[in-house]
């Protein structure tokens, strides 16, 4: 082929691939909770008082330094014994997940600091599990979570527990744990079987004081969390499939 015709080739390659840019892509694209007092309350319907398998999976950026117990995300009553909460710990490094009583059964895991992860907490019916970017850690076996009674919540695990500075993004609810595939699918920004969802929140509204749950009942209202104009993995991956749109 002449010179002159591959450029031309690859003149019409670029010409079709156009920006098309979904709504919101260029606002704010996740919610930071500055482990202060920020937190993001759901509520308390029954929805989120899980009695089975269940999952919560999405995207998260930590500091380098999480707050001690510093929390991010759950529904317990601030005893341990009832309900279900992650957070951190600054003895261990790690952050715990724990599902029904906290002082014995939980899984313990790392997530690399100030950086995009896909985080997924769950329970099989039997153990606590936790993914972290495609490391899986297994809990010890659990008895089942019941109505903690309390209400479920962003950017802090129980009203027990400290705030935690965690940055979150596009975050789900299943009422079943996901396979290892479909966890991994997540990350890939690839659909998944939307059976038993339960909640979504896009985290994408950009102002105001709520955050919607897409499926649900529970809608979030923010008290102190702030909206980011930081572009997560998941929304880039989503402006990158838009790019390629091709123009007849």
């Amino acid at each position: 082929m002449p010179r002159t015709m591959r450029v031309l080739a690859r003149t019409m390659r670029a010409a079709a691939r156009v920006k098309v840019l979904p709504p919101g892509a260029l606002g704010a694209a996740s919610l930071l909770h500055d482990g202060v007092n920020d937190k993001t309350d759901c509520g308390g319907d029954a929805s989120l008082a899980f009695a089975g398998a269940f999952t919560l999976i999405g995207w998260v950026l930590v500091p380098r330094t999480p707050q001690n117990y510093g929390g991010m995300v759950g529904r317990g009553n601030g005893a341990g014994s009832a309900g279900y909460g992650c957070f951190y710990r600054t003895t261990t490094g790690m952050w715990d997940w724990w599902v029904g009583t906290y002082n014995t059964r939980y899984a313990r895991f790392q997530i690399p600091p100030c950086k995009w992860c896909v985080v997924a907490l769950q329970t099989d019916g039997a153990n606590e599990i936790a993914h972290v970017d495609g490391v899986k850690t297994t809990g010890i076996v659990w008895t089942g979570t019941g109505d903690p009674g309390t209400n479920f919540r962003f950017g802090i695990e129980d009203a027990g527990a400290a705030y935690g500075a965690v940055r979150l993004a596009n975050w789900w609810a299943y009422g079943r744990a996901l396979s290892d595939a479909e966890v991994a699918a997540f990350r890939r920004n690839e659909a998944i079987d939307s059976t038993s969802v339960v909640s979504h929140w896009l985290m994408e509204e950009g102002a105001g004081a709520s955050v919607a749950d897409t499926i649900g009942p529970n809608t979030g209202t923010i008290t102190g969390a702030t909206w980011s104009s930081t572009i997560t993995p998941y929304k880039a991956r989503t402006m990158r499939a838009a790019a390629r749109v091709m123009v007849p």
